[in-house]
């Protein structure tokens, strides 16, 4: 089976019963609660699309998608409704735009890559301390995450011809990240649009 404008990707699984926080620690979830922190988001793409003339991801390799094609709708009557990803949900079988897929590599010991103009970034932290009156605390220490500052975690070819890489810190427009998790970290999913200025 080969698409004409989807990708053919296999998923081993959906969900997972656990999940990771920032700091280590394993918790079980519910995916229905839970979905963003559960969602497999490493798939093998079985075929590339007739319409992309060398694509830059070939079949057997590993794409990062957005997790969202793994979701189904829930009715009180008449129970789950598929989505329109899904072509054999035993078999871990979906089609995607190339527009669902972040990142990609070639293997599993090679290096992510952005797809196309998507990047991921971490949104910078401002950590504001407690304040103080005598030995009373009068507000507790905060963490203040910002809108607009980021670091760069994925960078993809685009950018990099242009001198923007992993590390640095850039200007965005703000409110346009969409949280993708990856080992218990939060990234914000972008695309380069959406960065306006790298930082000295």
């Amino acid at each position: 089976m080969i698409g004409v404008h989807d990708f053919i990707i296999k998923s081993e699984f959906e969900f997972a019963q656990t999940f990771k926080t920032e700091s280590g620690l394993e918790l079980h979830g519910d995916a229905r609660f839970s979905a963003e922190r559960l969602a497999n988001r490493i798939a093998t793409v079985i075929e590339t699309p007739l319409s992309i003339e060398d694509c830059e991801i070939k079949s057997g390799y590993q794409v990062m998608v957005d997790p969202t094609i793994f979701y189904q709708q829930d009715y009180v009557i008449g129970g789950q409704m598929e989505n329109n990803f899904m072509i054999d949900r035993a078999k871990g079988i979906f089609k995607i735009s190339p527009d669902m897929i972040v990142l990609y590599r070639e293997n599993e010991q090679a290096e992510w890559k952005g797809f196309r103009e998507s990047l991921l970034v971490e949104m910078e932290k401002e950590i504001i301390p407690e304040v103080m009156a005598g030995p009373i605390v009068i507000k507790e220490q905060e963490t203040k995450v910002s809108q607009i500052y980021a670091i760069v975690t994925h960078s993809n070819e685009k950018l990099k011809s242009e001198d923007v890489t992993s590390g640095d810190r850039i200007y965005i427009q703000p409110n346009y990240g969409v949280s993708f998790w990856i080992d218990g970290k939060e990234h914000s999913w972008i695309n380069n649009r959406h960065v306006l200025a790298k930082m000295n």
